[in-house]
């Protein structure tokens, strides 16, 4: 999919604003709230919000791996295998919110320079 730049640069704002975004909407979830679950099988905001660090965080690799690598393998993973294994609920909220602070300022940052990077076989026009 072609984008001009007025499209990408929308975009890479929207995905540098995320972590304000979901700091707002994190603070309308009423403290008590923040733990319950809608049914069994789905998460409670506090699960989100880890599972959303540990997604950037895997989205930081795998866009340096596209990069940099000649023929780079992107692992998958099974988020909700993660949010048992991890124990999202034992985890603070605010590490995790950190972690996707920093994951996507660094992402924006590399996103803007793409434009100017020269990679081996690949060069990026954008």
């Amino acid at each position: 999919m072609a984008l001009d730049r007025g499209e990408r640069e929308n975009l890479i704002q929207q995905s540098a604003d995320g972590p304000v975004r979901l700091r707002a909407a994190l603070a309308a979830v009423p403290q008590e709230a923040l733990r319950w679950c809608p049914r069994a099988g789905e998460w409670s905001v506090h699960e989100v919000v880890c599972h959303c660090a540990d997604s950037e965080a895997n989205s930081y690799s795998r866009i340096r791996y596209v990069i940099a690598e000649k023929e780079p393998t992107i692992v998958g993973y099974d988020q909700d295998n993660w949010a048992r294994v991890f124990d999202y609920h034992a985890r603070p909220l605010e590490p995790a919110l950190a972690v996707v602070e920093a994951v996507c300022a660094s992402e924006s940052e590399l996103l803007q320079a793409l434009g100017h990077i020269r990679l081996d076989e690949k060069i990026w026009k954008v």
